[in-house]
């Protein structure tokens, strides 16, 4: 049997071995390359995948397995595309995975890897976890509590995005792990997201009924694994080179998320708690070195790949609220991509059936649909009123329209309410000039 790209062909008796695997899109691909590259060198007789959450690429890489999502037997495959943004699709996709490891390349047991995750050792503990029976392997996100400064994250930030973090997962394939997995995969075809409303974070919020459902669930409190920004003050780093250990425990694998070498000075976009200069020097040494082999692994060549699924198919960007937005839900309008991504800029411009129409300030659909995302912008300029929905649409056309956050197609009905705005606040100023009101 060979599978995905490059001349690679596995003996039956390996087929049974565990696999490692990640997903990413192919702007990431550098990562992900960076990735199995260091598995291989703590555990060259590994067999890693790489799912595409994306489509195809236009070469093979020699030697590197990769599975297009369009092979992976994905259900509701183009409505996930199309509702999800690309971080929410490739996390979206973890359940499939596993399931595609167990019932396509015969794996008895599966391991995910974030891409942007640098191996060191060998991972024996899910090894001797997986020998002593257990369904499936978790890494908490904290084994104490941060430090109360103030800087982020903090155990609240922790408590939102879950317990246990996603970036590392371990099943073996058994009836009890393929029922978590199928529920698991349920909610994450619609419900992959980030919503503070509802106590969501993406695919990590399930996690925590992981323990619950599994008679045999691990949780991995070795400090040695999935080292990240989040666990760091809680880990003392020593060593040199790639000899590191945490709290004395070898260093087996670290986690670089929010890392990238195109700004080298920043650990981690999604923390302030630690600059570059505050980390241990063995650590900075490893992520100097960790970033140069992202970018020896093709990462200016490949973040310059677009995402197969960010424009609808007349090519007009999709705007990342417009995948928000309520379609029908009828199996004819997700049954391939080209209804699927078929663009709907009518329904997002028309005016919002939700306020009250003003020809000096329309609201469009999308509008609308980014002011509901913003507390801020609700309090600030409530609808209801006049005054509100004019305050609104200069916030709009001073930060929205000036700055092209949205495609052109997307401004116009904004763009043409603007002259009647002009108009209405003159007649203002001559009102007030007639009533002996100062001009201004």
């Amino acid at each position: 049997m060979c599978l995905g790209l490059g001349p690679v062909c596995l003996r039956e008796a390996e087929l049974n071995a565990s696999i490692y695997f990640t997903i990413c899109a192919r702007n990431y691909l550098a990562f992900a390359l960076a990735c199995r590259a260091s598995l291989l060198r703590a555990k060259p007789d590994a067999r890693f995948i790489i799912f595409l959450a994306d489509d195809p690429l236009a070469e093979e890489i020699e030697g590197v397995e990769i599975v297009p999502v369009g092979q992976m037997d994905v259900p509701r495959l183009y409505e996930m595309a199309f509702r999800y943004d690309v971080m929410e699709f490739c996390t979206a996709l973890k359940p499939v995975a596993f399931r595609y490891v167990f019932d396509q390349l015969g794996a008895e047991t599966g391991v995910y890897l974030d891409a942007d995750t640098f191996v060191l050792r060998s991972l024996h503990a899910v090894k001797e976890g997986f020998a002593e029976g257990a369904e499936a392997l978790l890494t908490p996100h904290l084994t104490a509590p941060l430090p109360a400064d103030g800087l982020l994250p903090g155990d609240l930030e922790i408590l939102a995005s879950g317990a246990f973090n996603a970036g590392f997962l371990a099943f073996r394939d058994t009836p009890s792990a393929r029922r978590f997995l199928d529920w698991w995969e349920g909610h994450l075809q619609r419900d992959c997201v980030v919503d503070a409303s509802r106590s969501l974070f993406a695919d990590q919020t399930y996690l925590q009924m992981a323990p619950g459902f599994l008679g045999t669930c691990r949780i991995v409190r070795d400090p040695g694994y999935n080292l990240a920004y989040w666990n760091l003050s809680q880990r003392e780093v020593a060593g040199e080179g790639e000899q590191l250990t945490a709290n004395g425990e070898p260093l087996v694998f670290c986690h670089f998320s929010g890392a990238s070498p195109d700004r080298p000075e920043i650990f981690s976009r999604h923390q302030t708690r630690f600059g570059l200069a505050d980390l241990p020097r063995p650590l900075q040494a490893l992520f100097a070195d960790y970033l140069q082999r992202v970018r020896e692994a093709g990462h200016d060549r490949f973040r310059a790949i677009p995402y197969g699924f960010a424009a609808y198919t007349d090519g007009t960007p999709i705007p990342s609220v417009a995948r928000k937005l309520p379609r029908a839900l009828s199996e004819p309008e997700w049954a391939d991509r080209e209804t699927a991504f078929r663009p709907d800029h009518a329904a997002l411009n028309r005016p919002s059936p939700r306020v009250d129409p003003d020809p000096a300030a329309p609201i469009t659909v999308l509008m609308h649909a980014i002011y509901d995302r913003r507390p801020d912008l609700n309090a600030a300029f409530p609808l209801g009123t006049r005054a509100g929905r004019h305050g609104y649409y200069q916030w709009f056309m001073r930060y929205i329209a000036a700055e092209k956050a949205l495609p052109e197609v997307f401004l116009a009905p904004a763009q043409q309410g603007g002259g009647q705005l002009w108009l209405h606040r003159l007649k203002n100023r001559l009102g007030r000039l007639k009533r002996g009101g100062r001009p201004g």
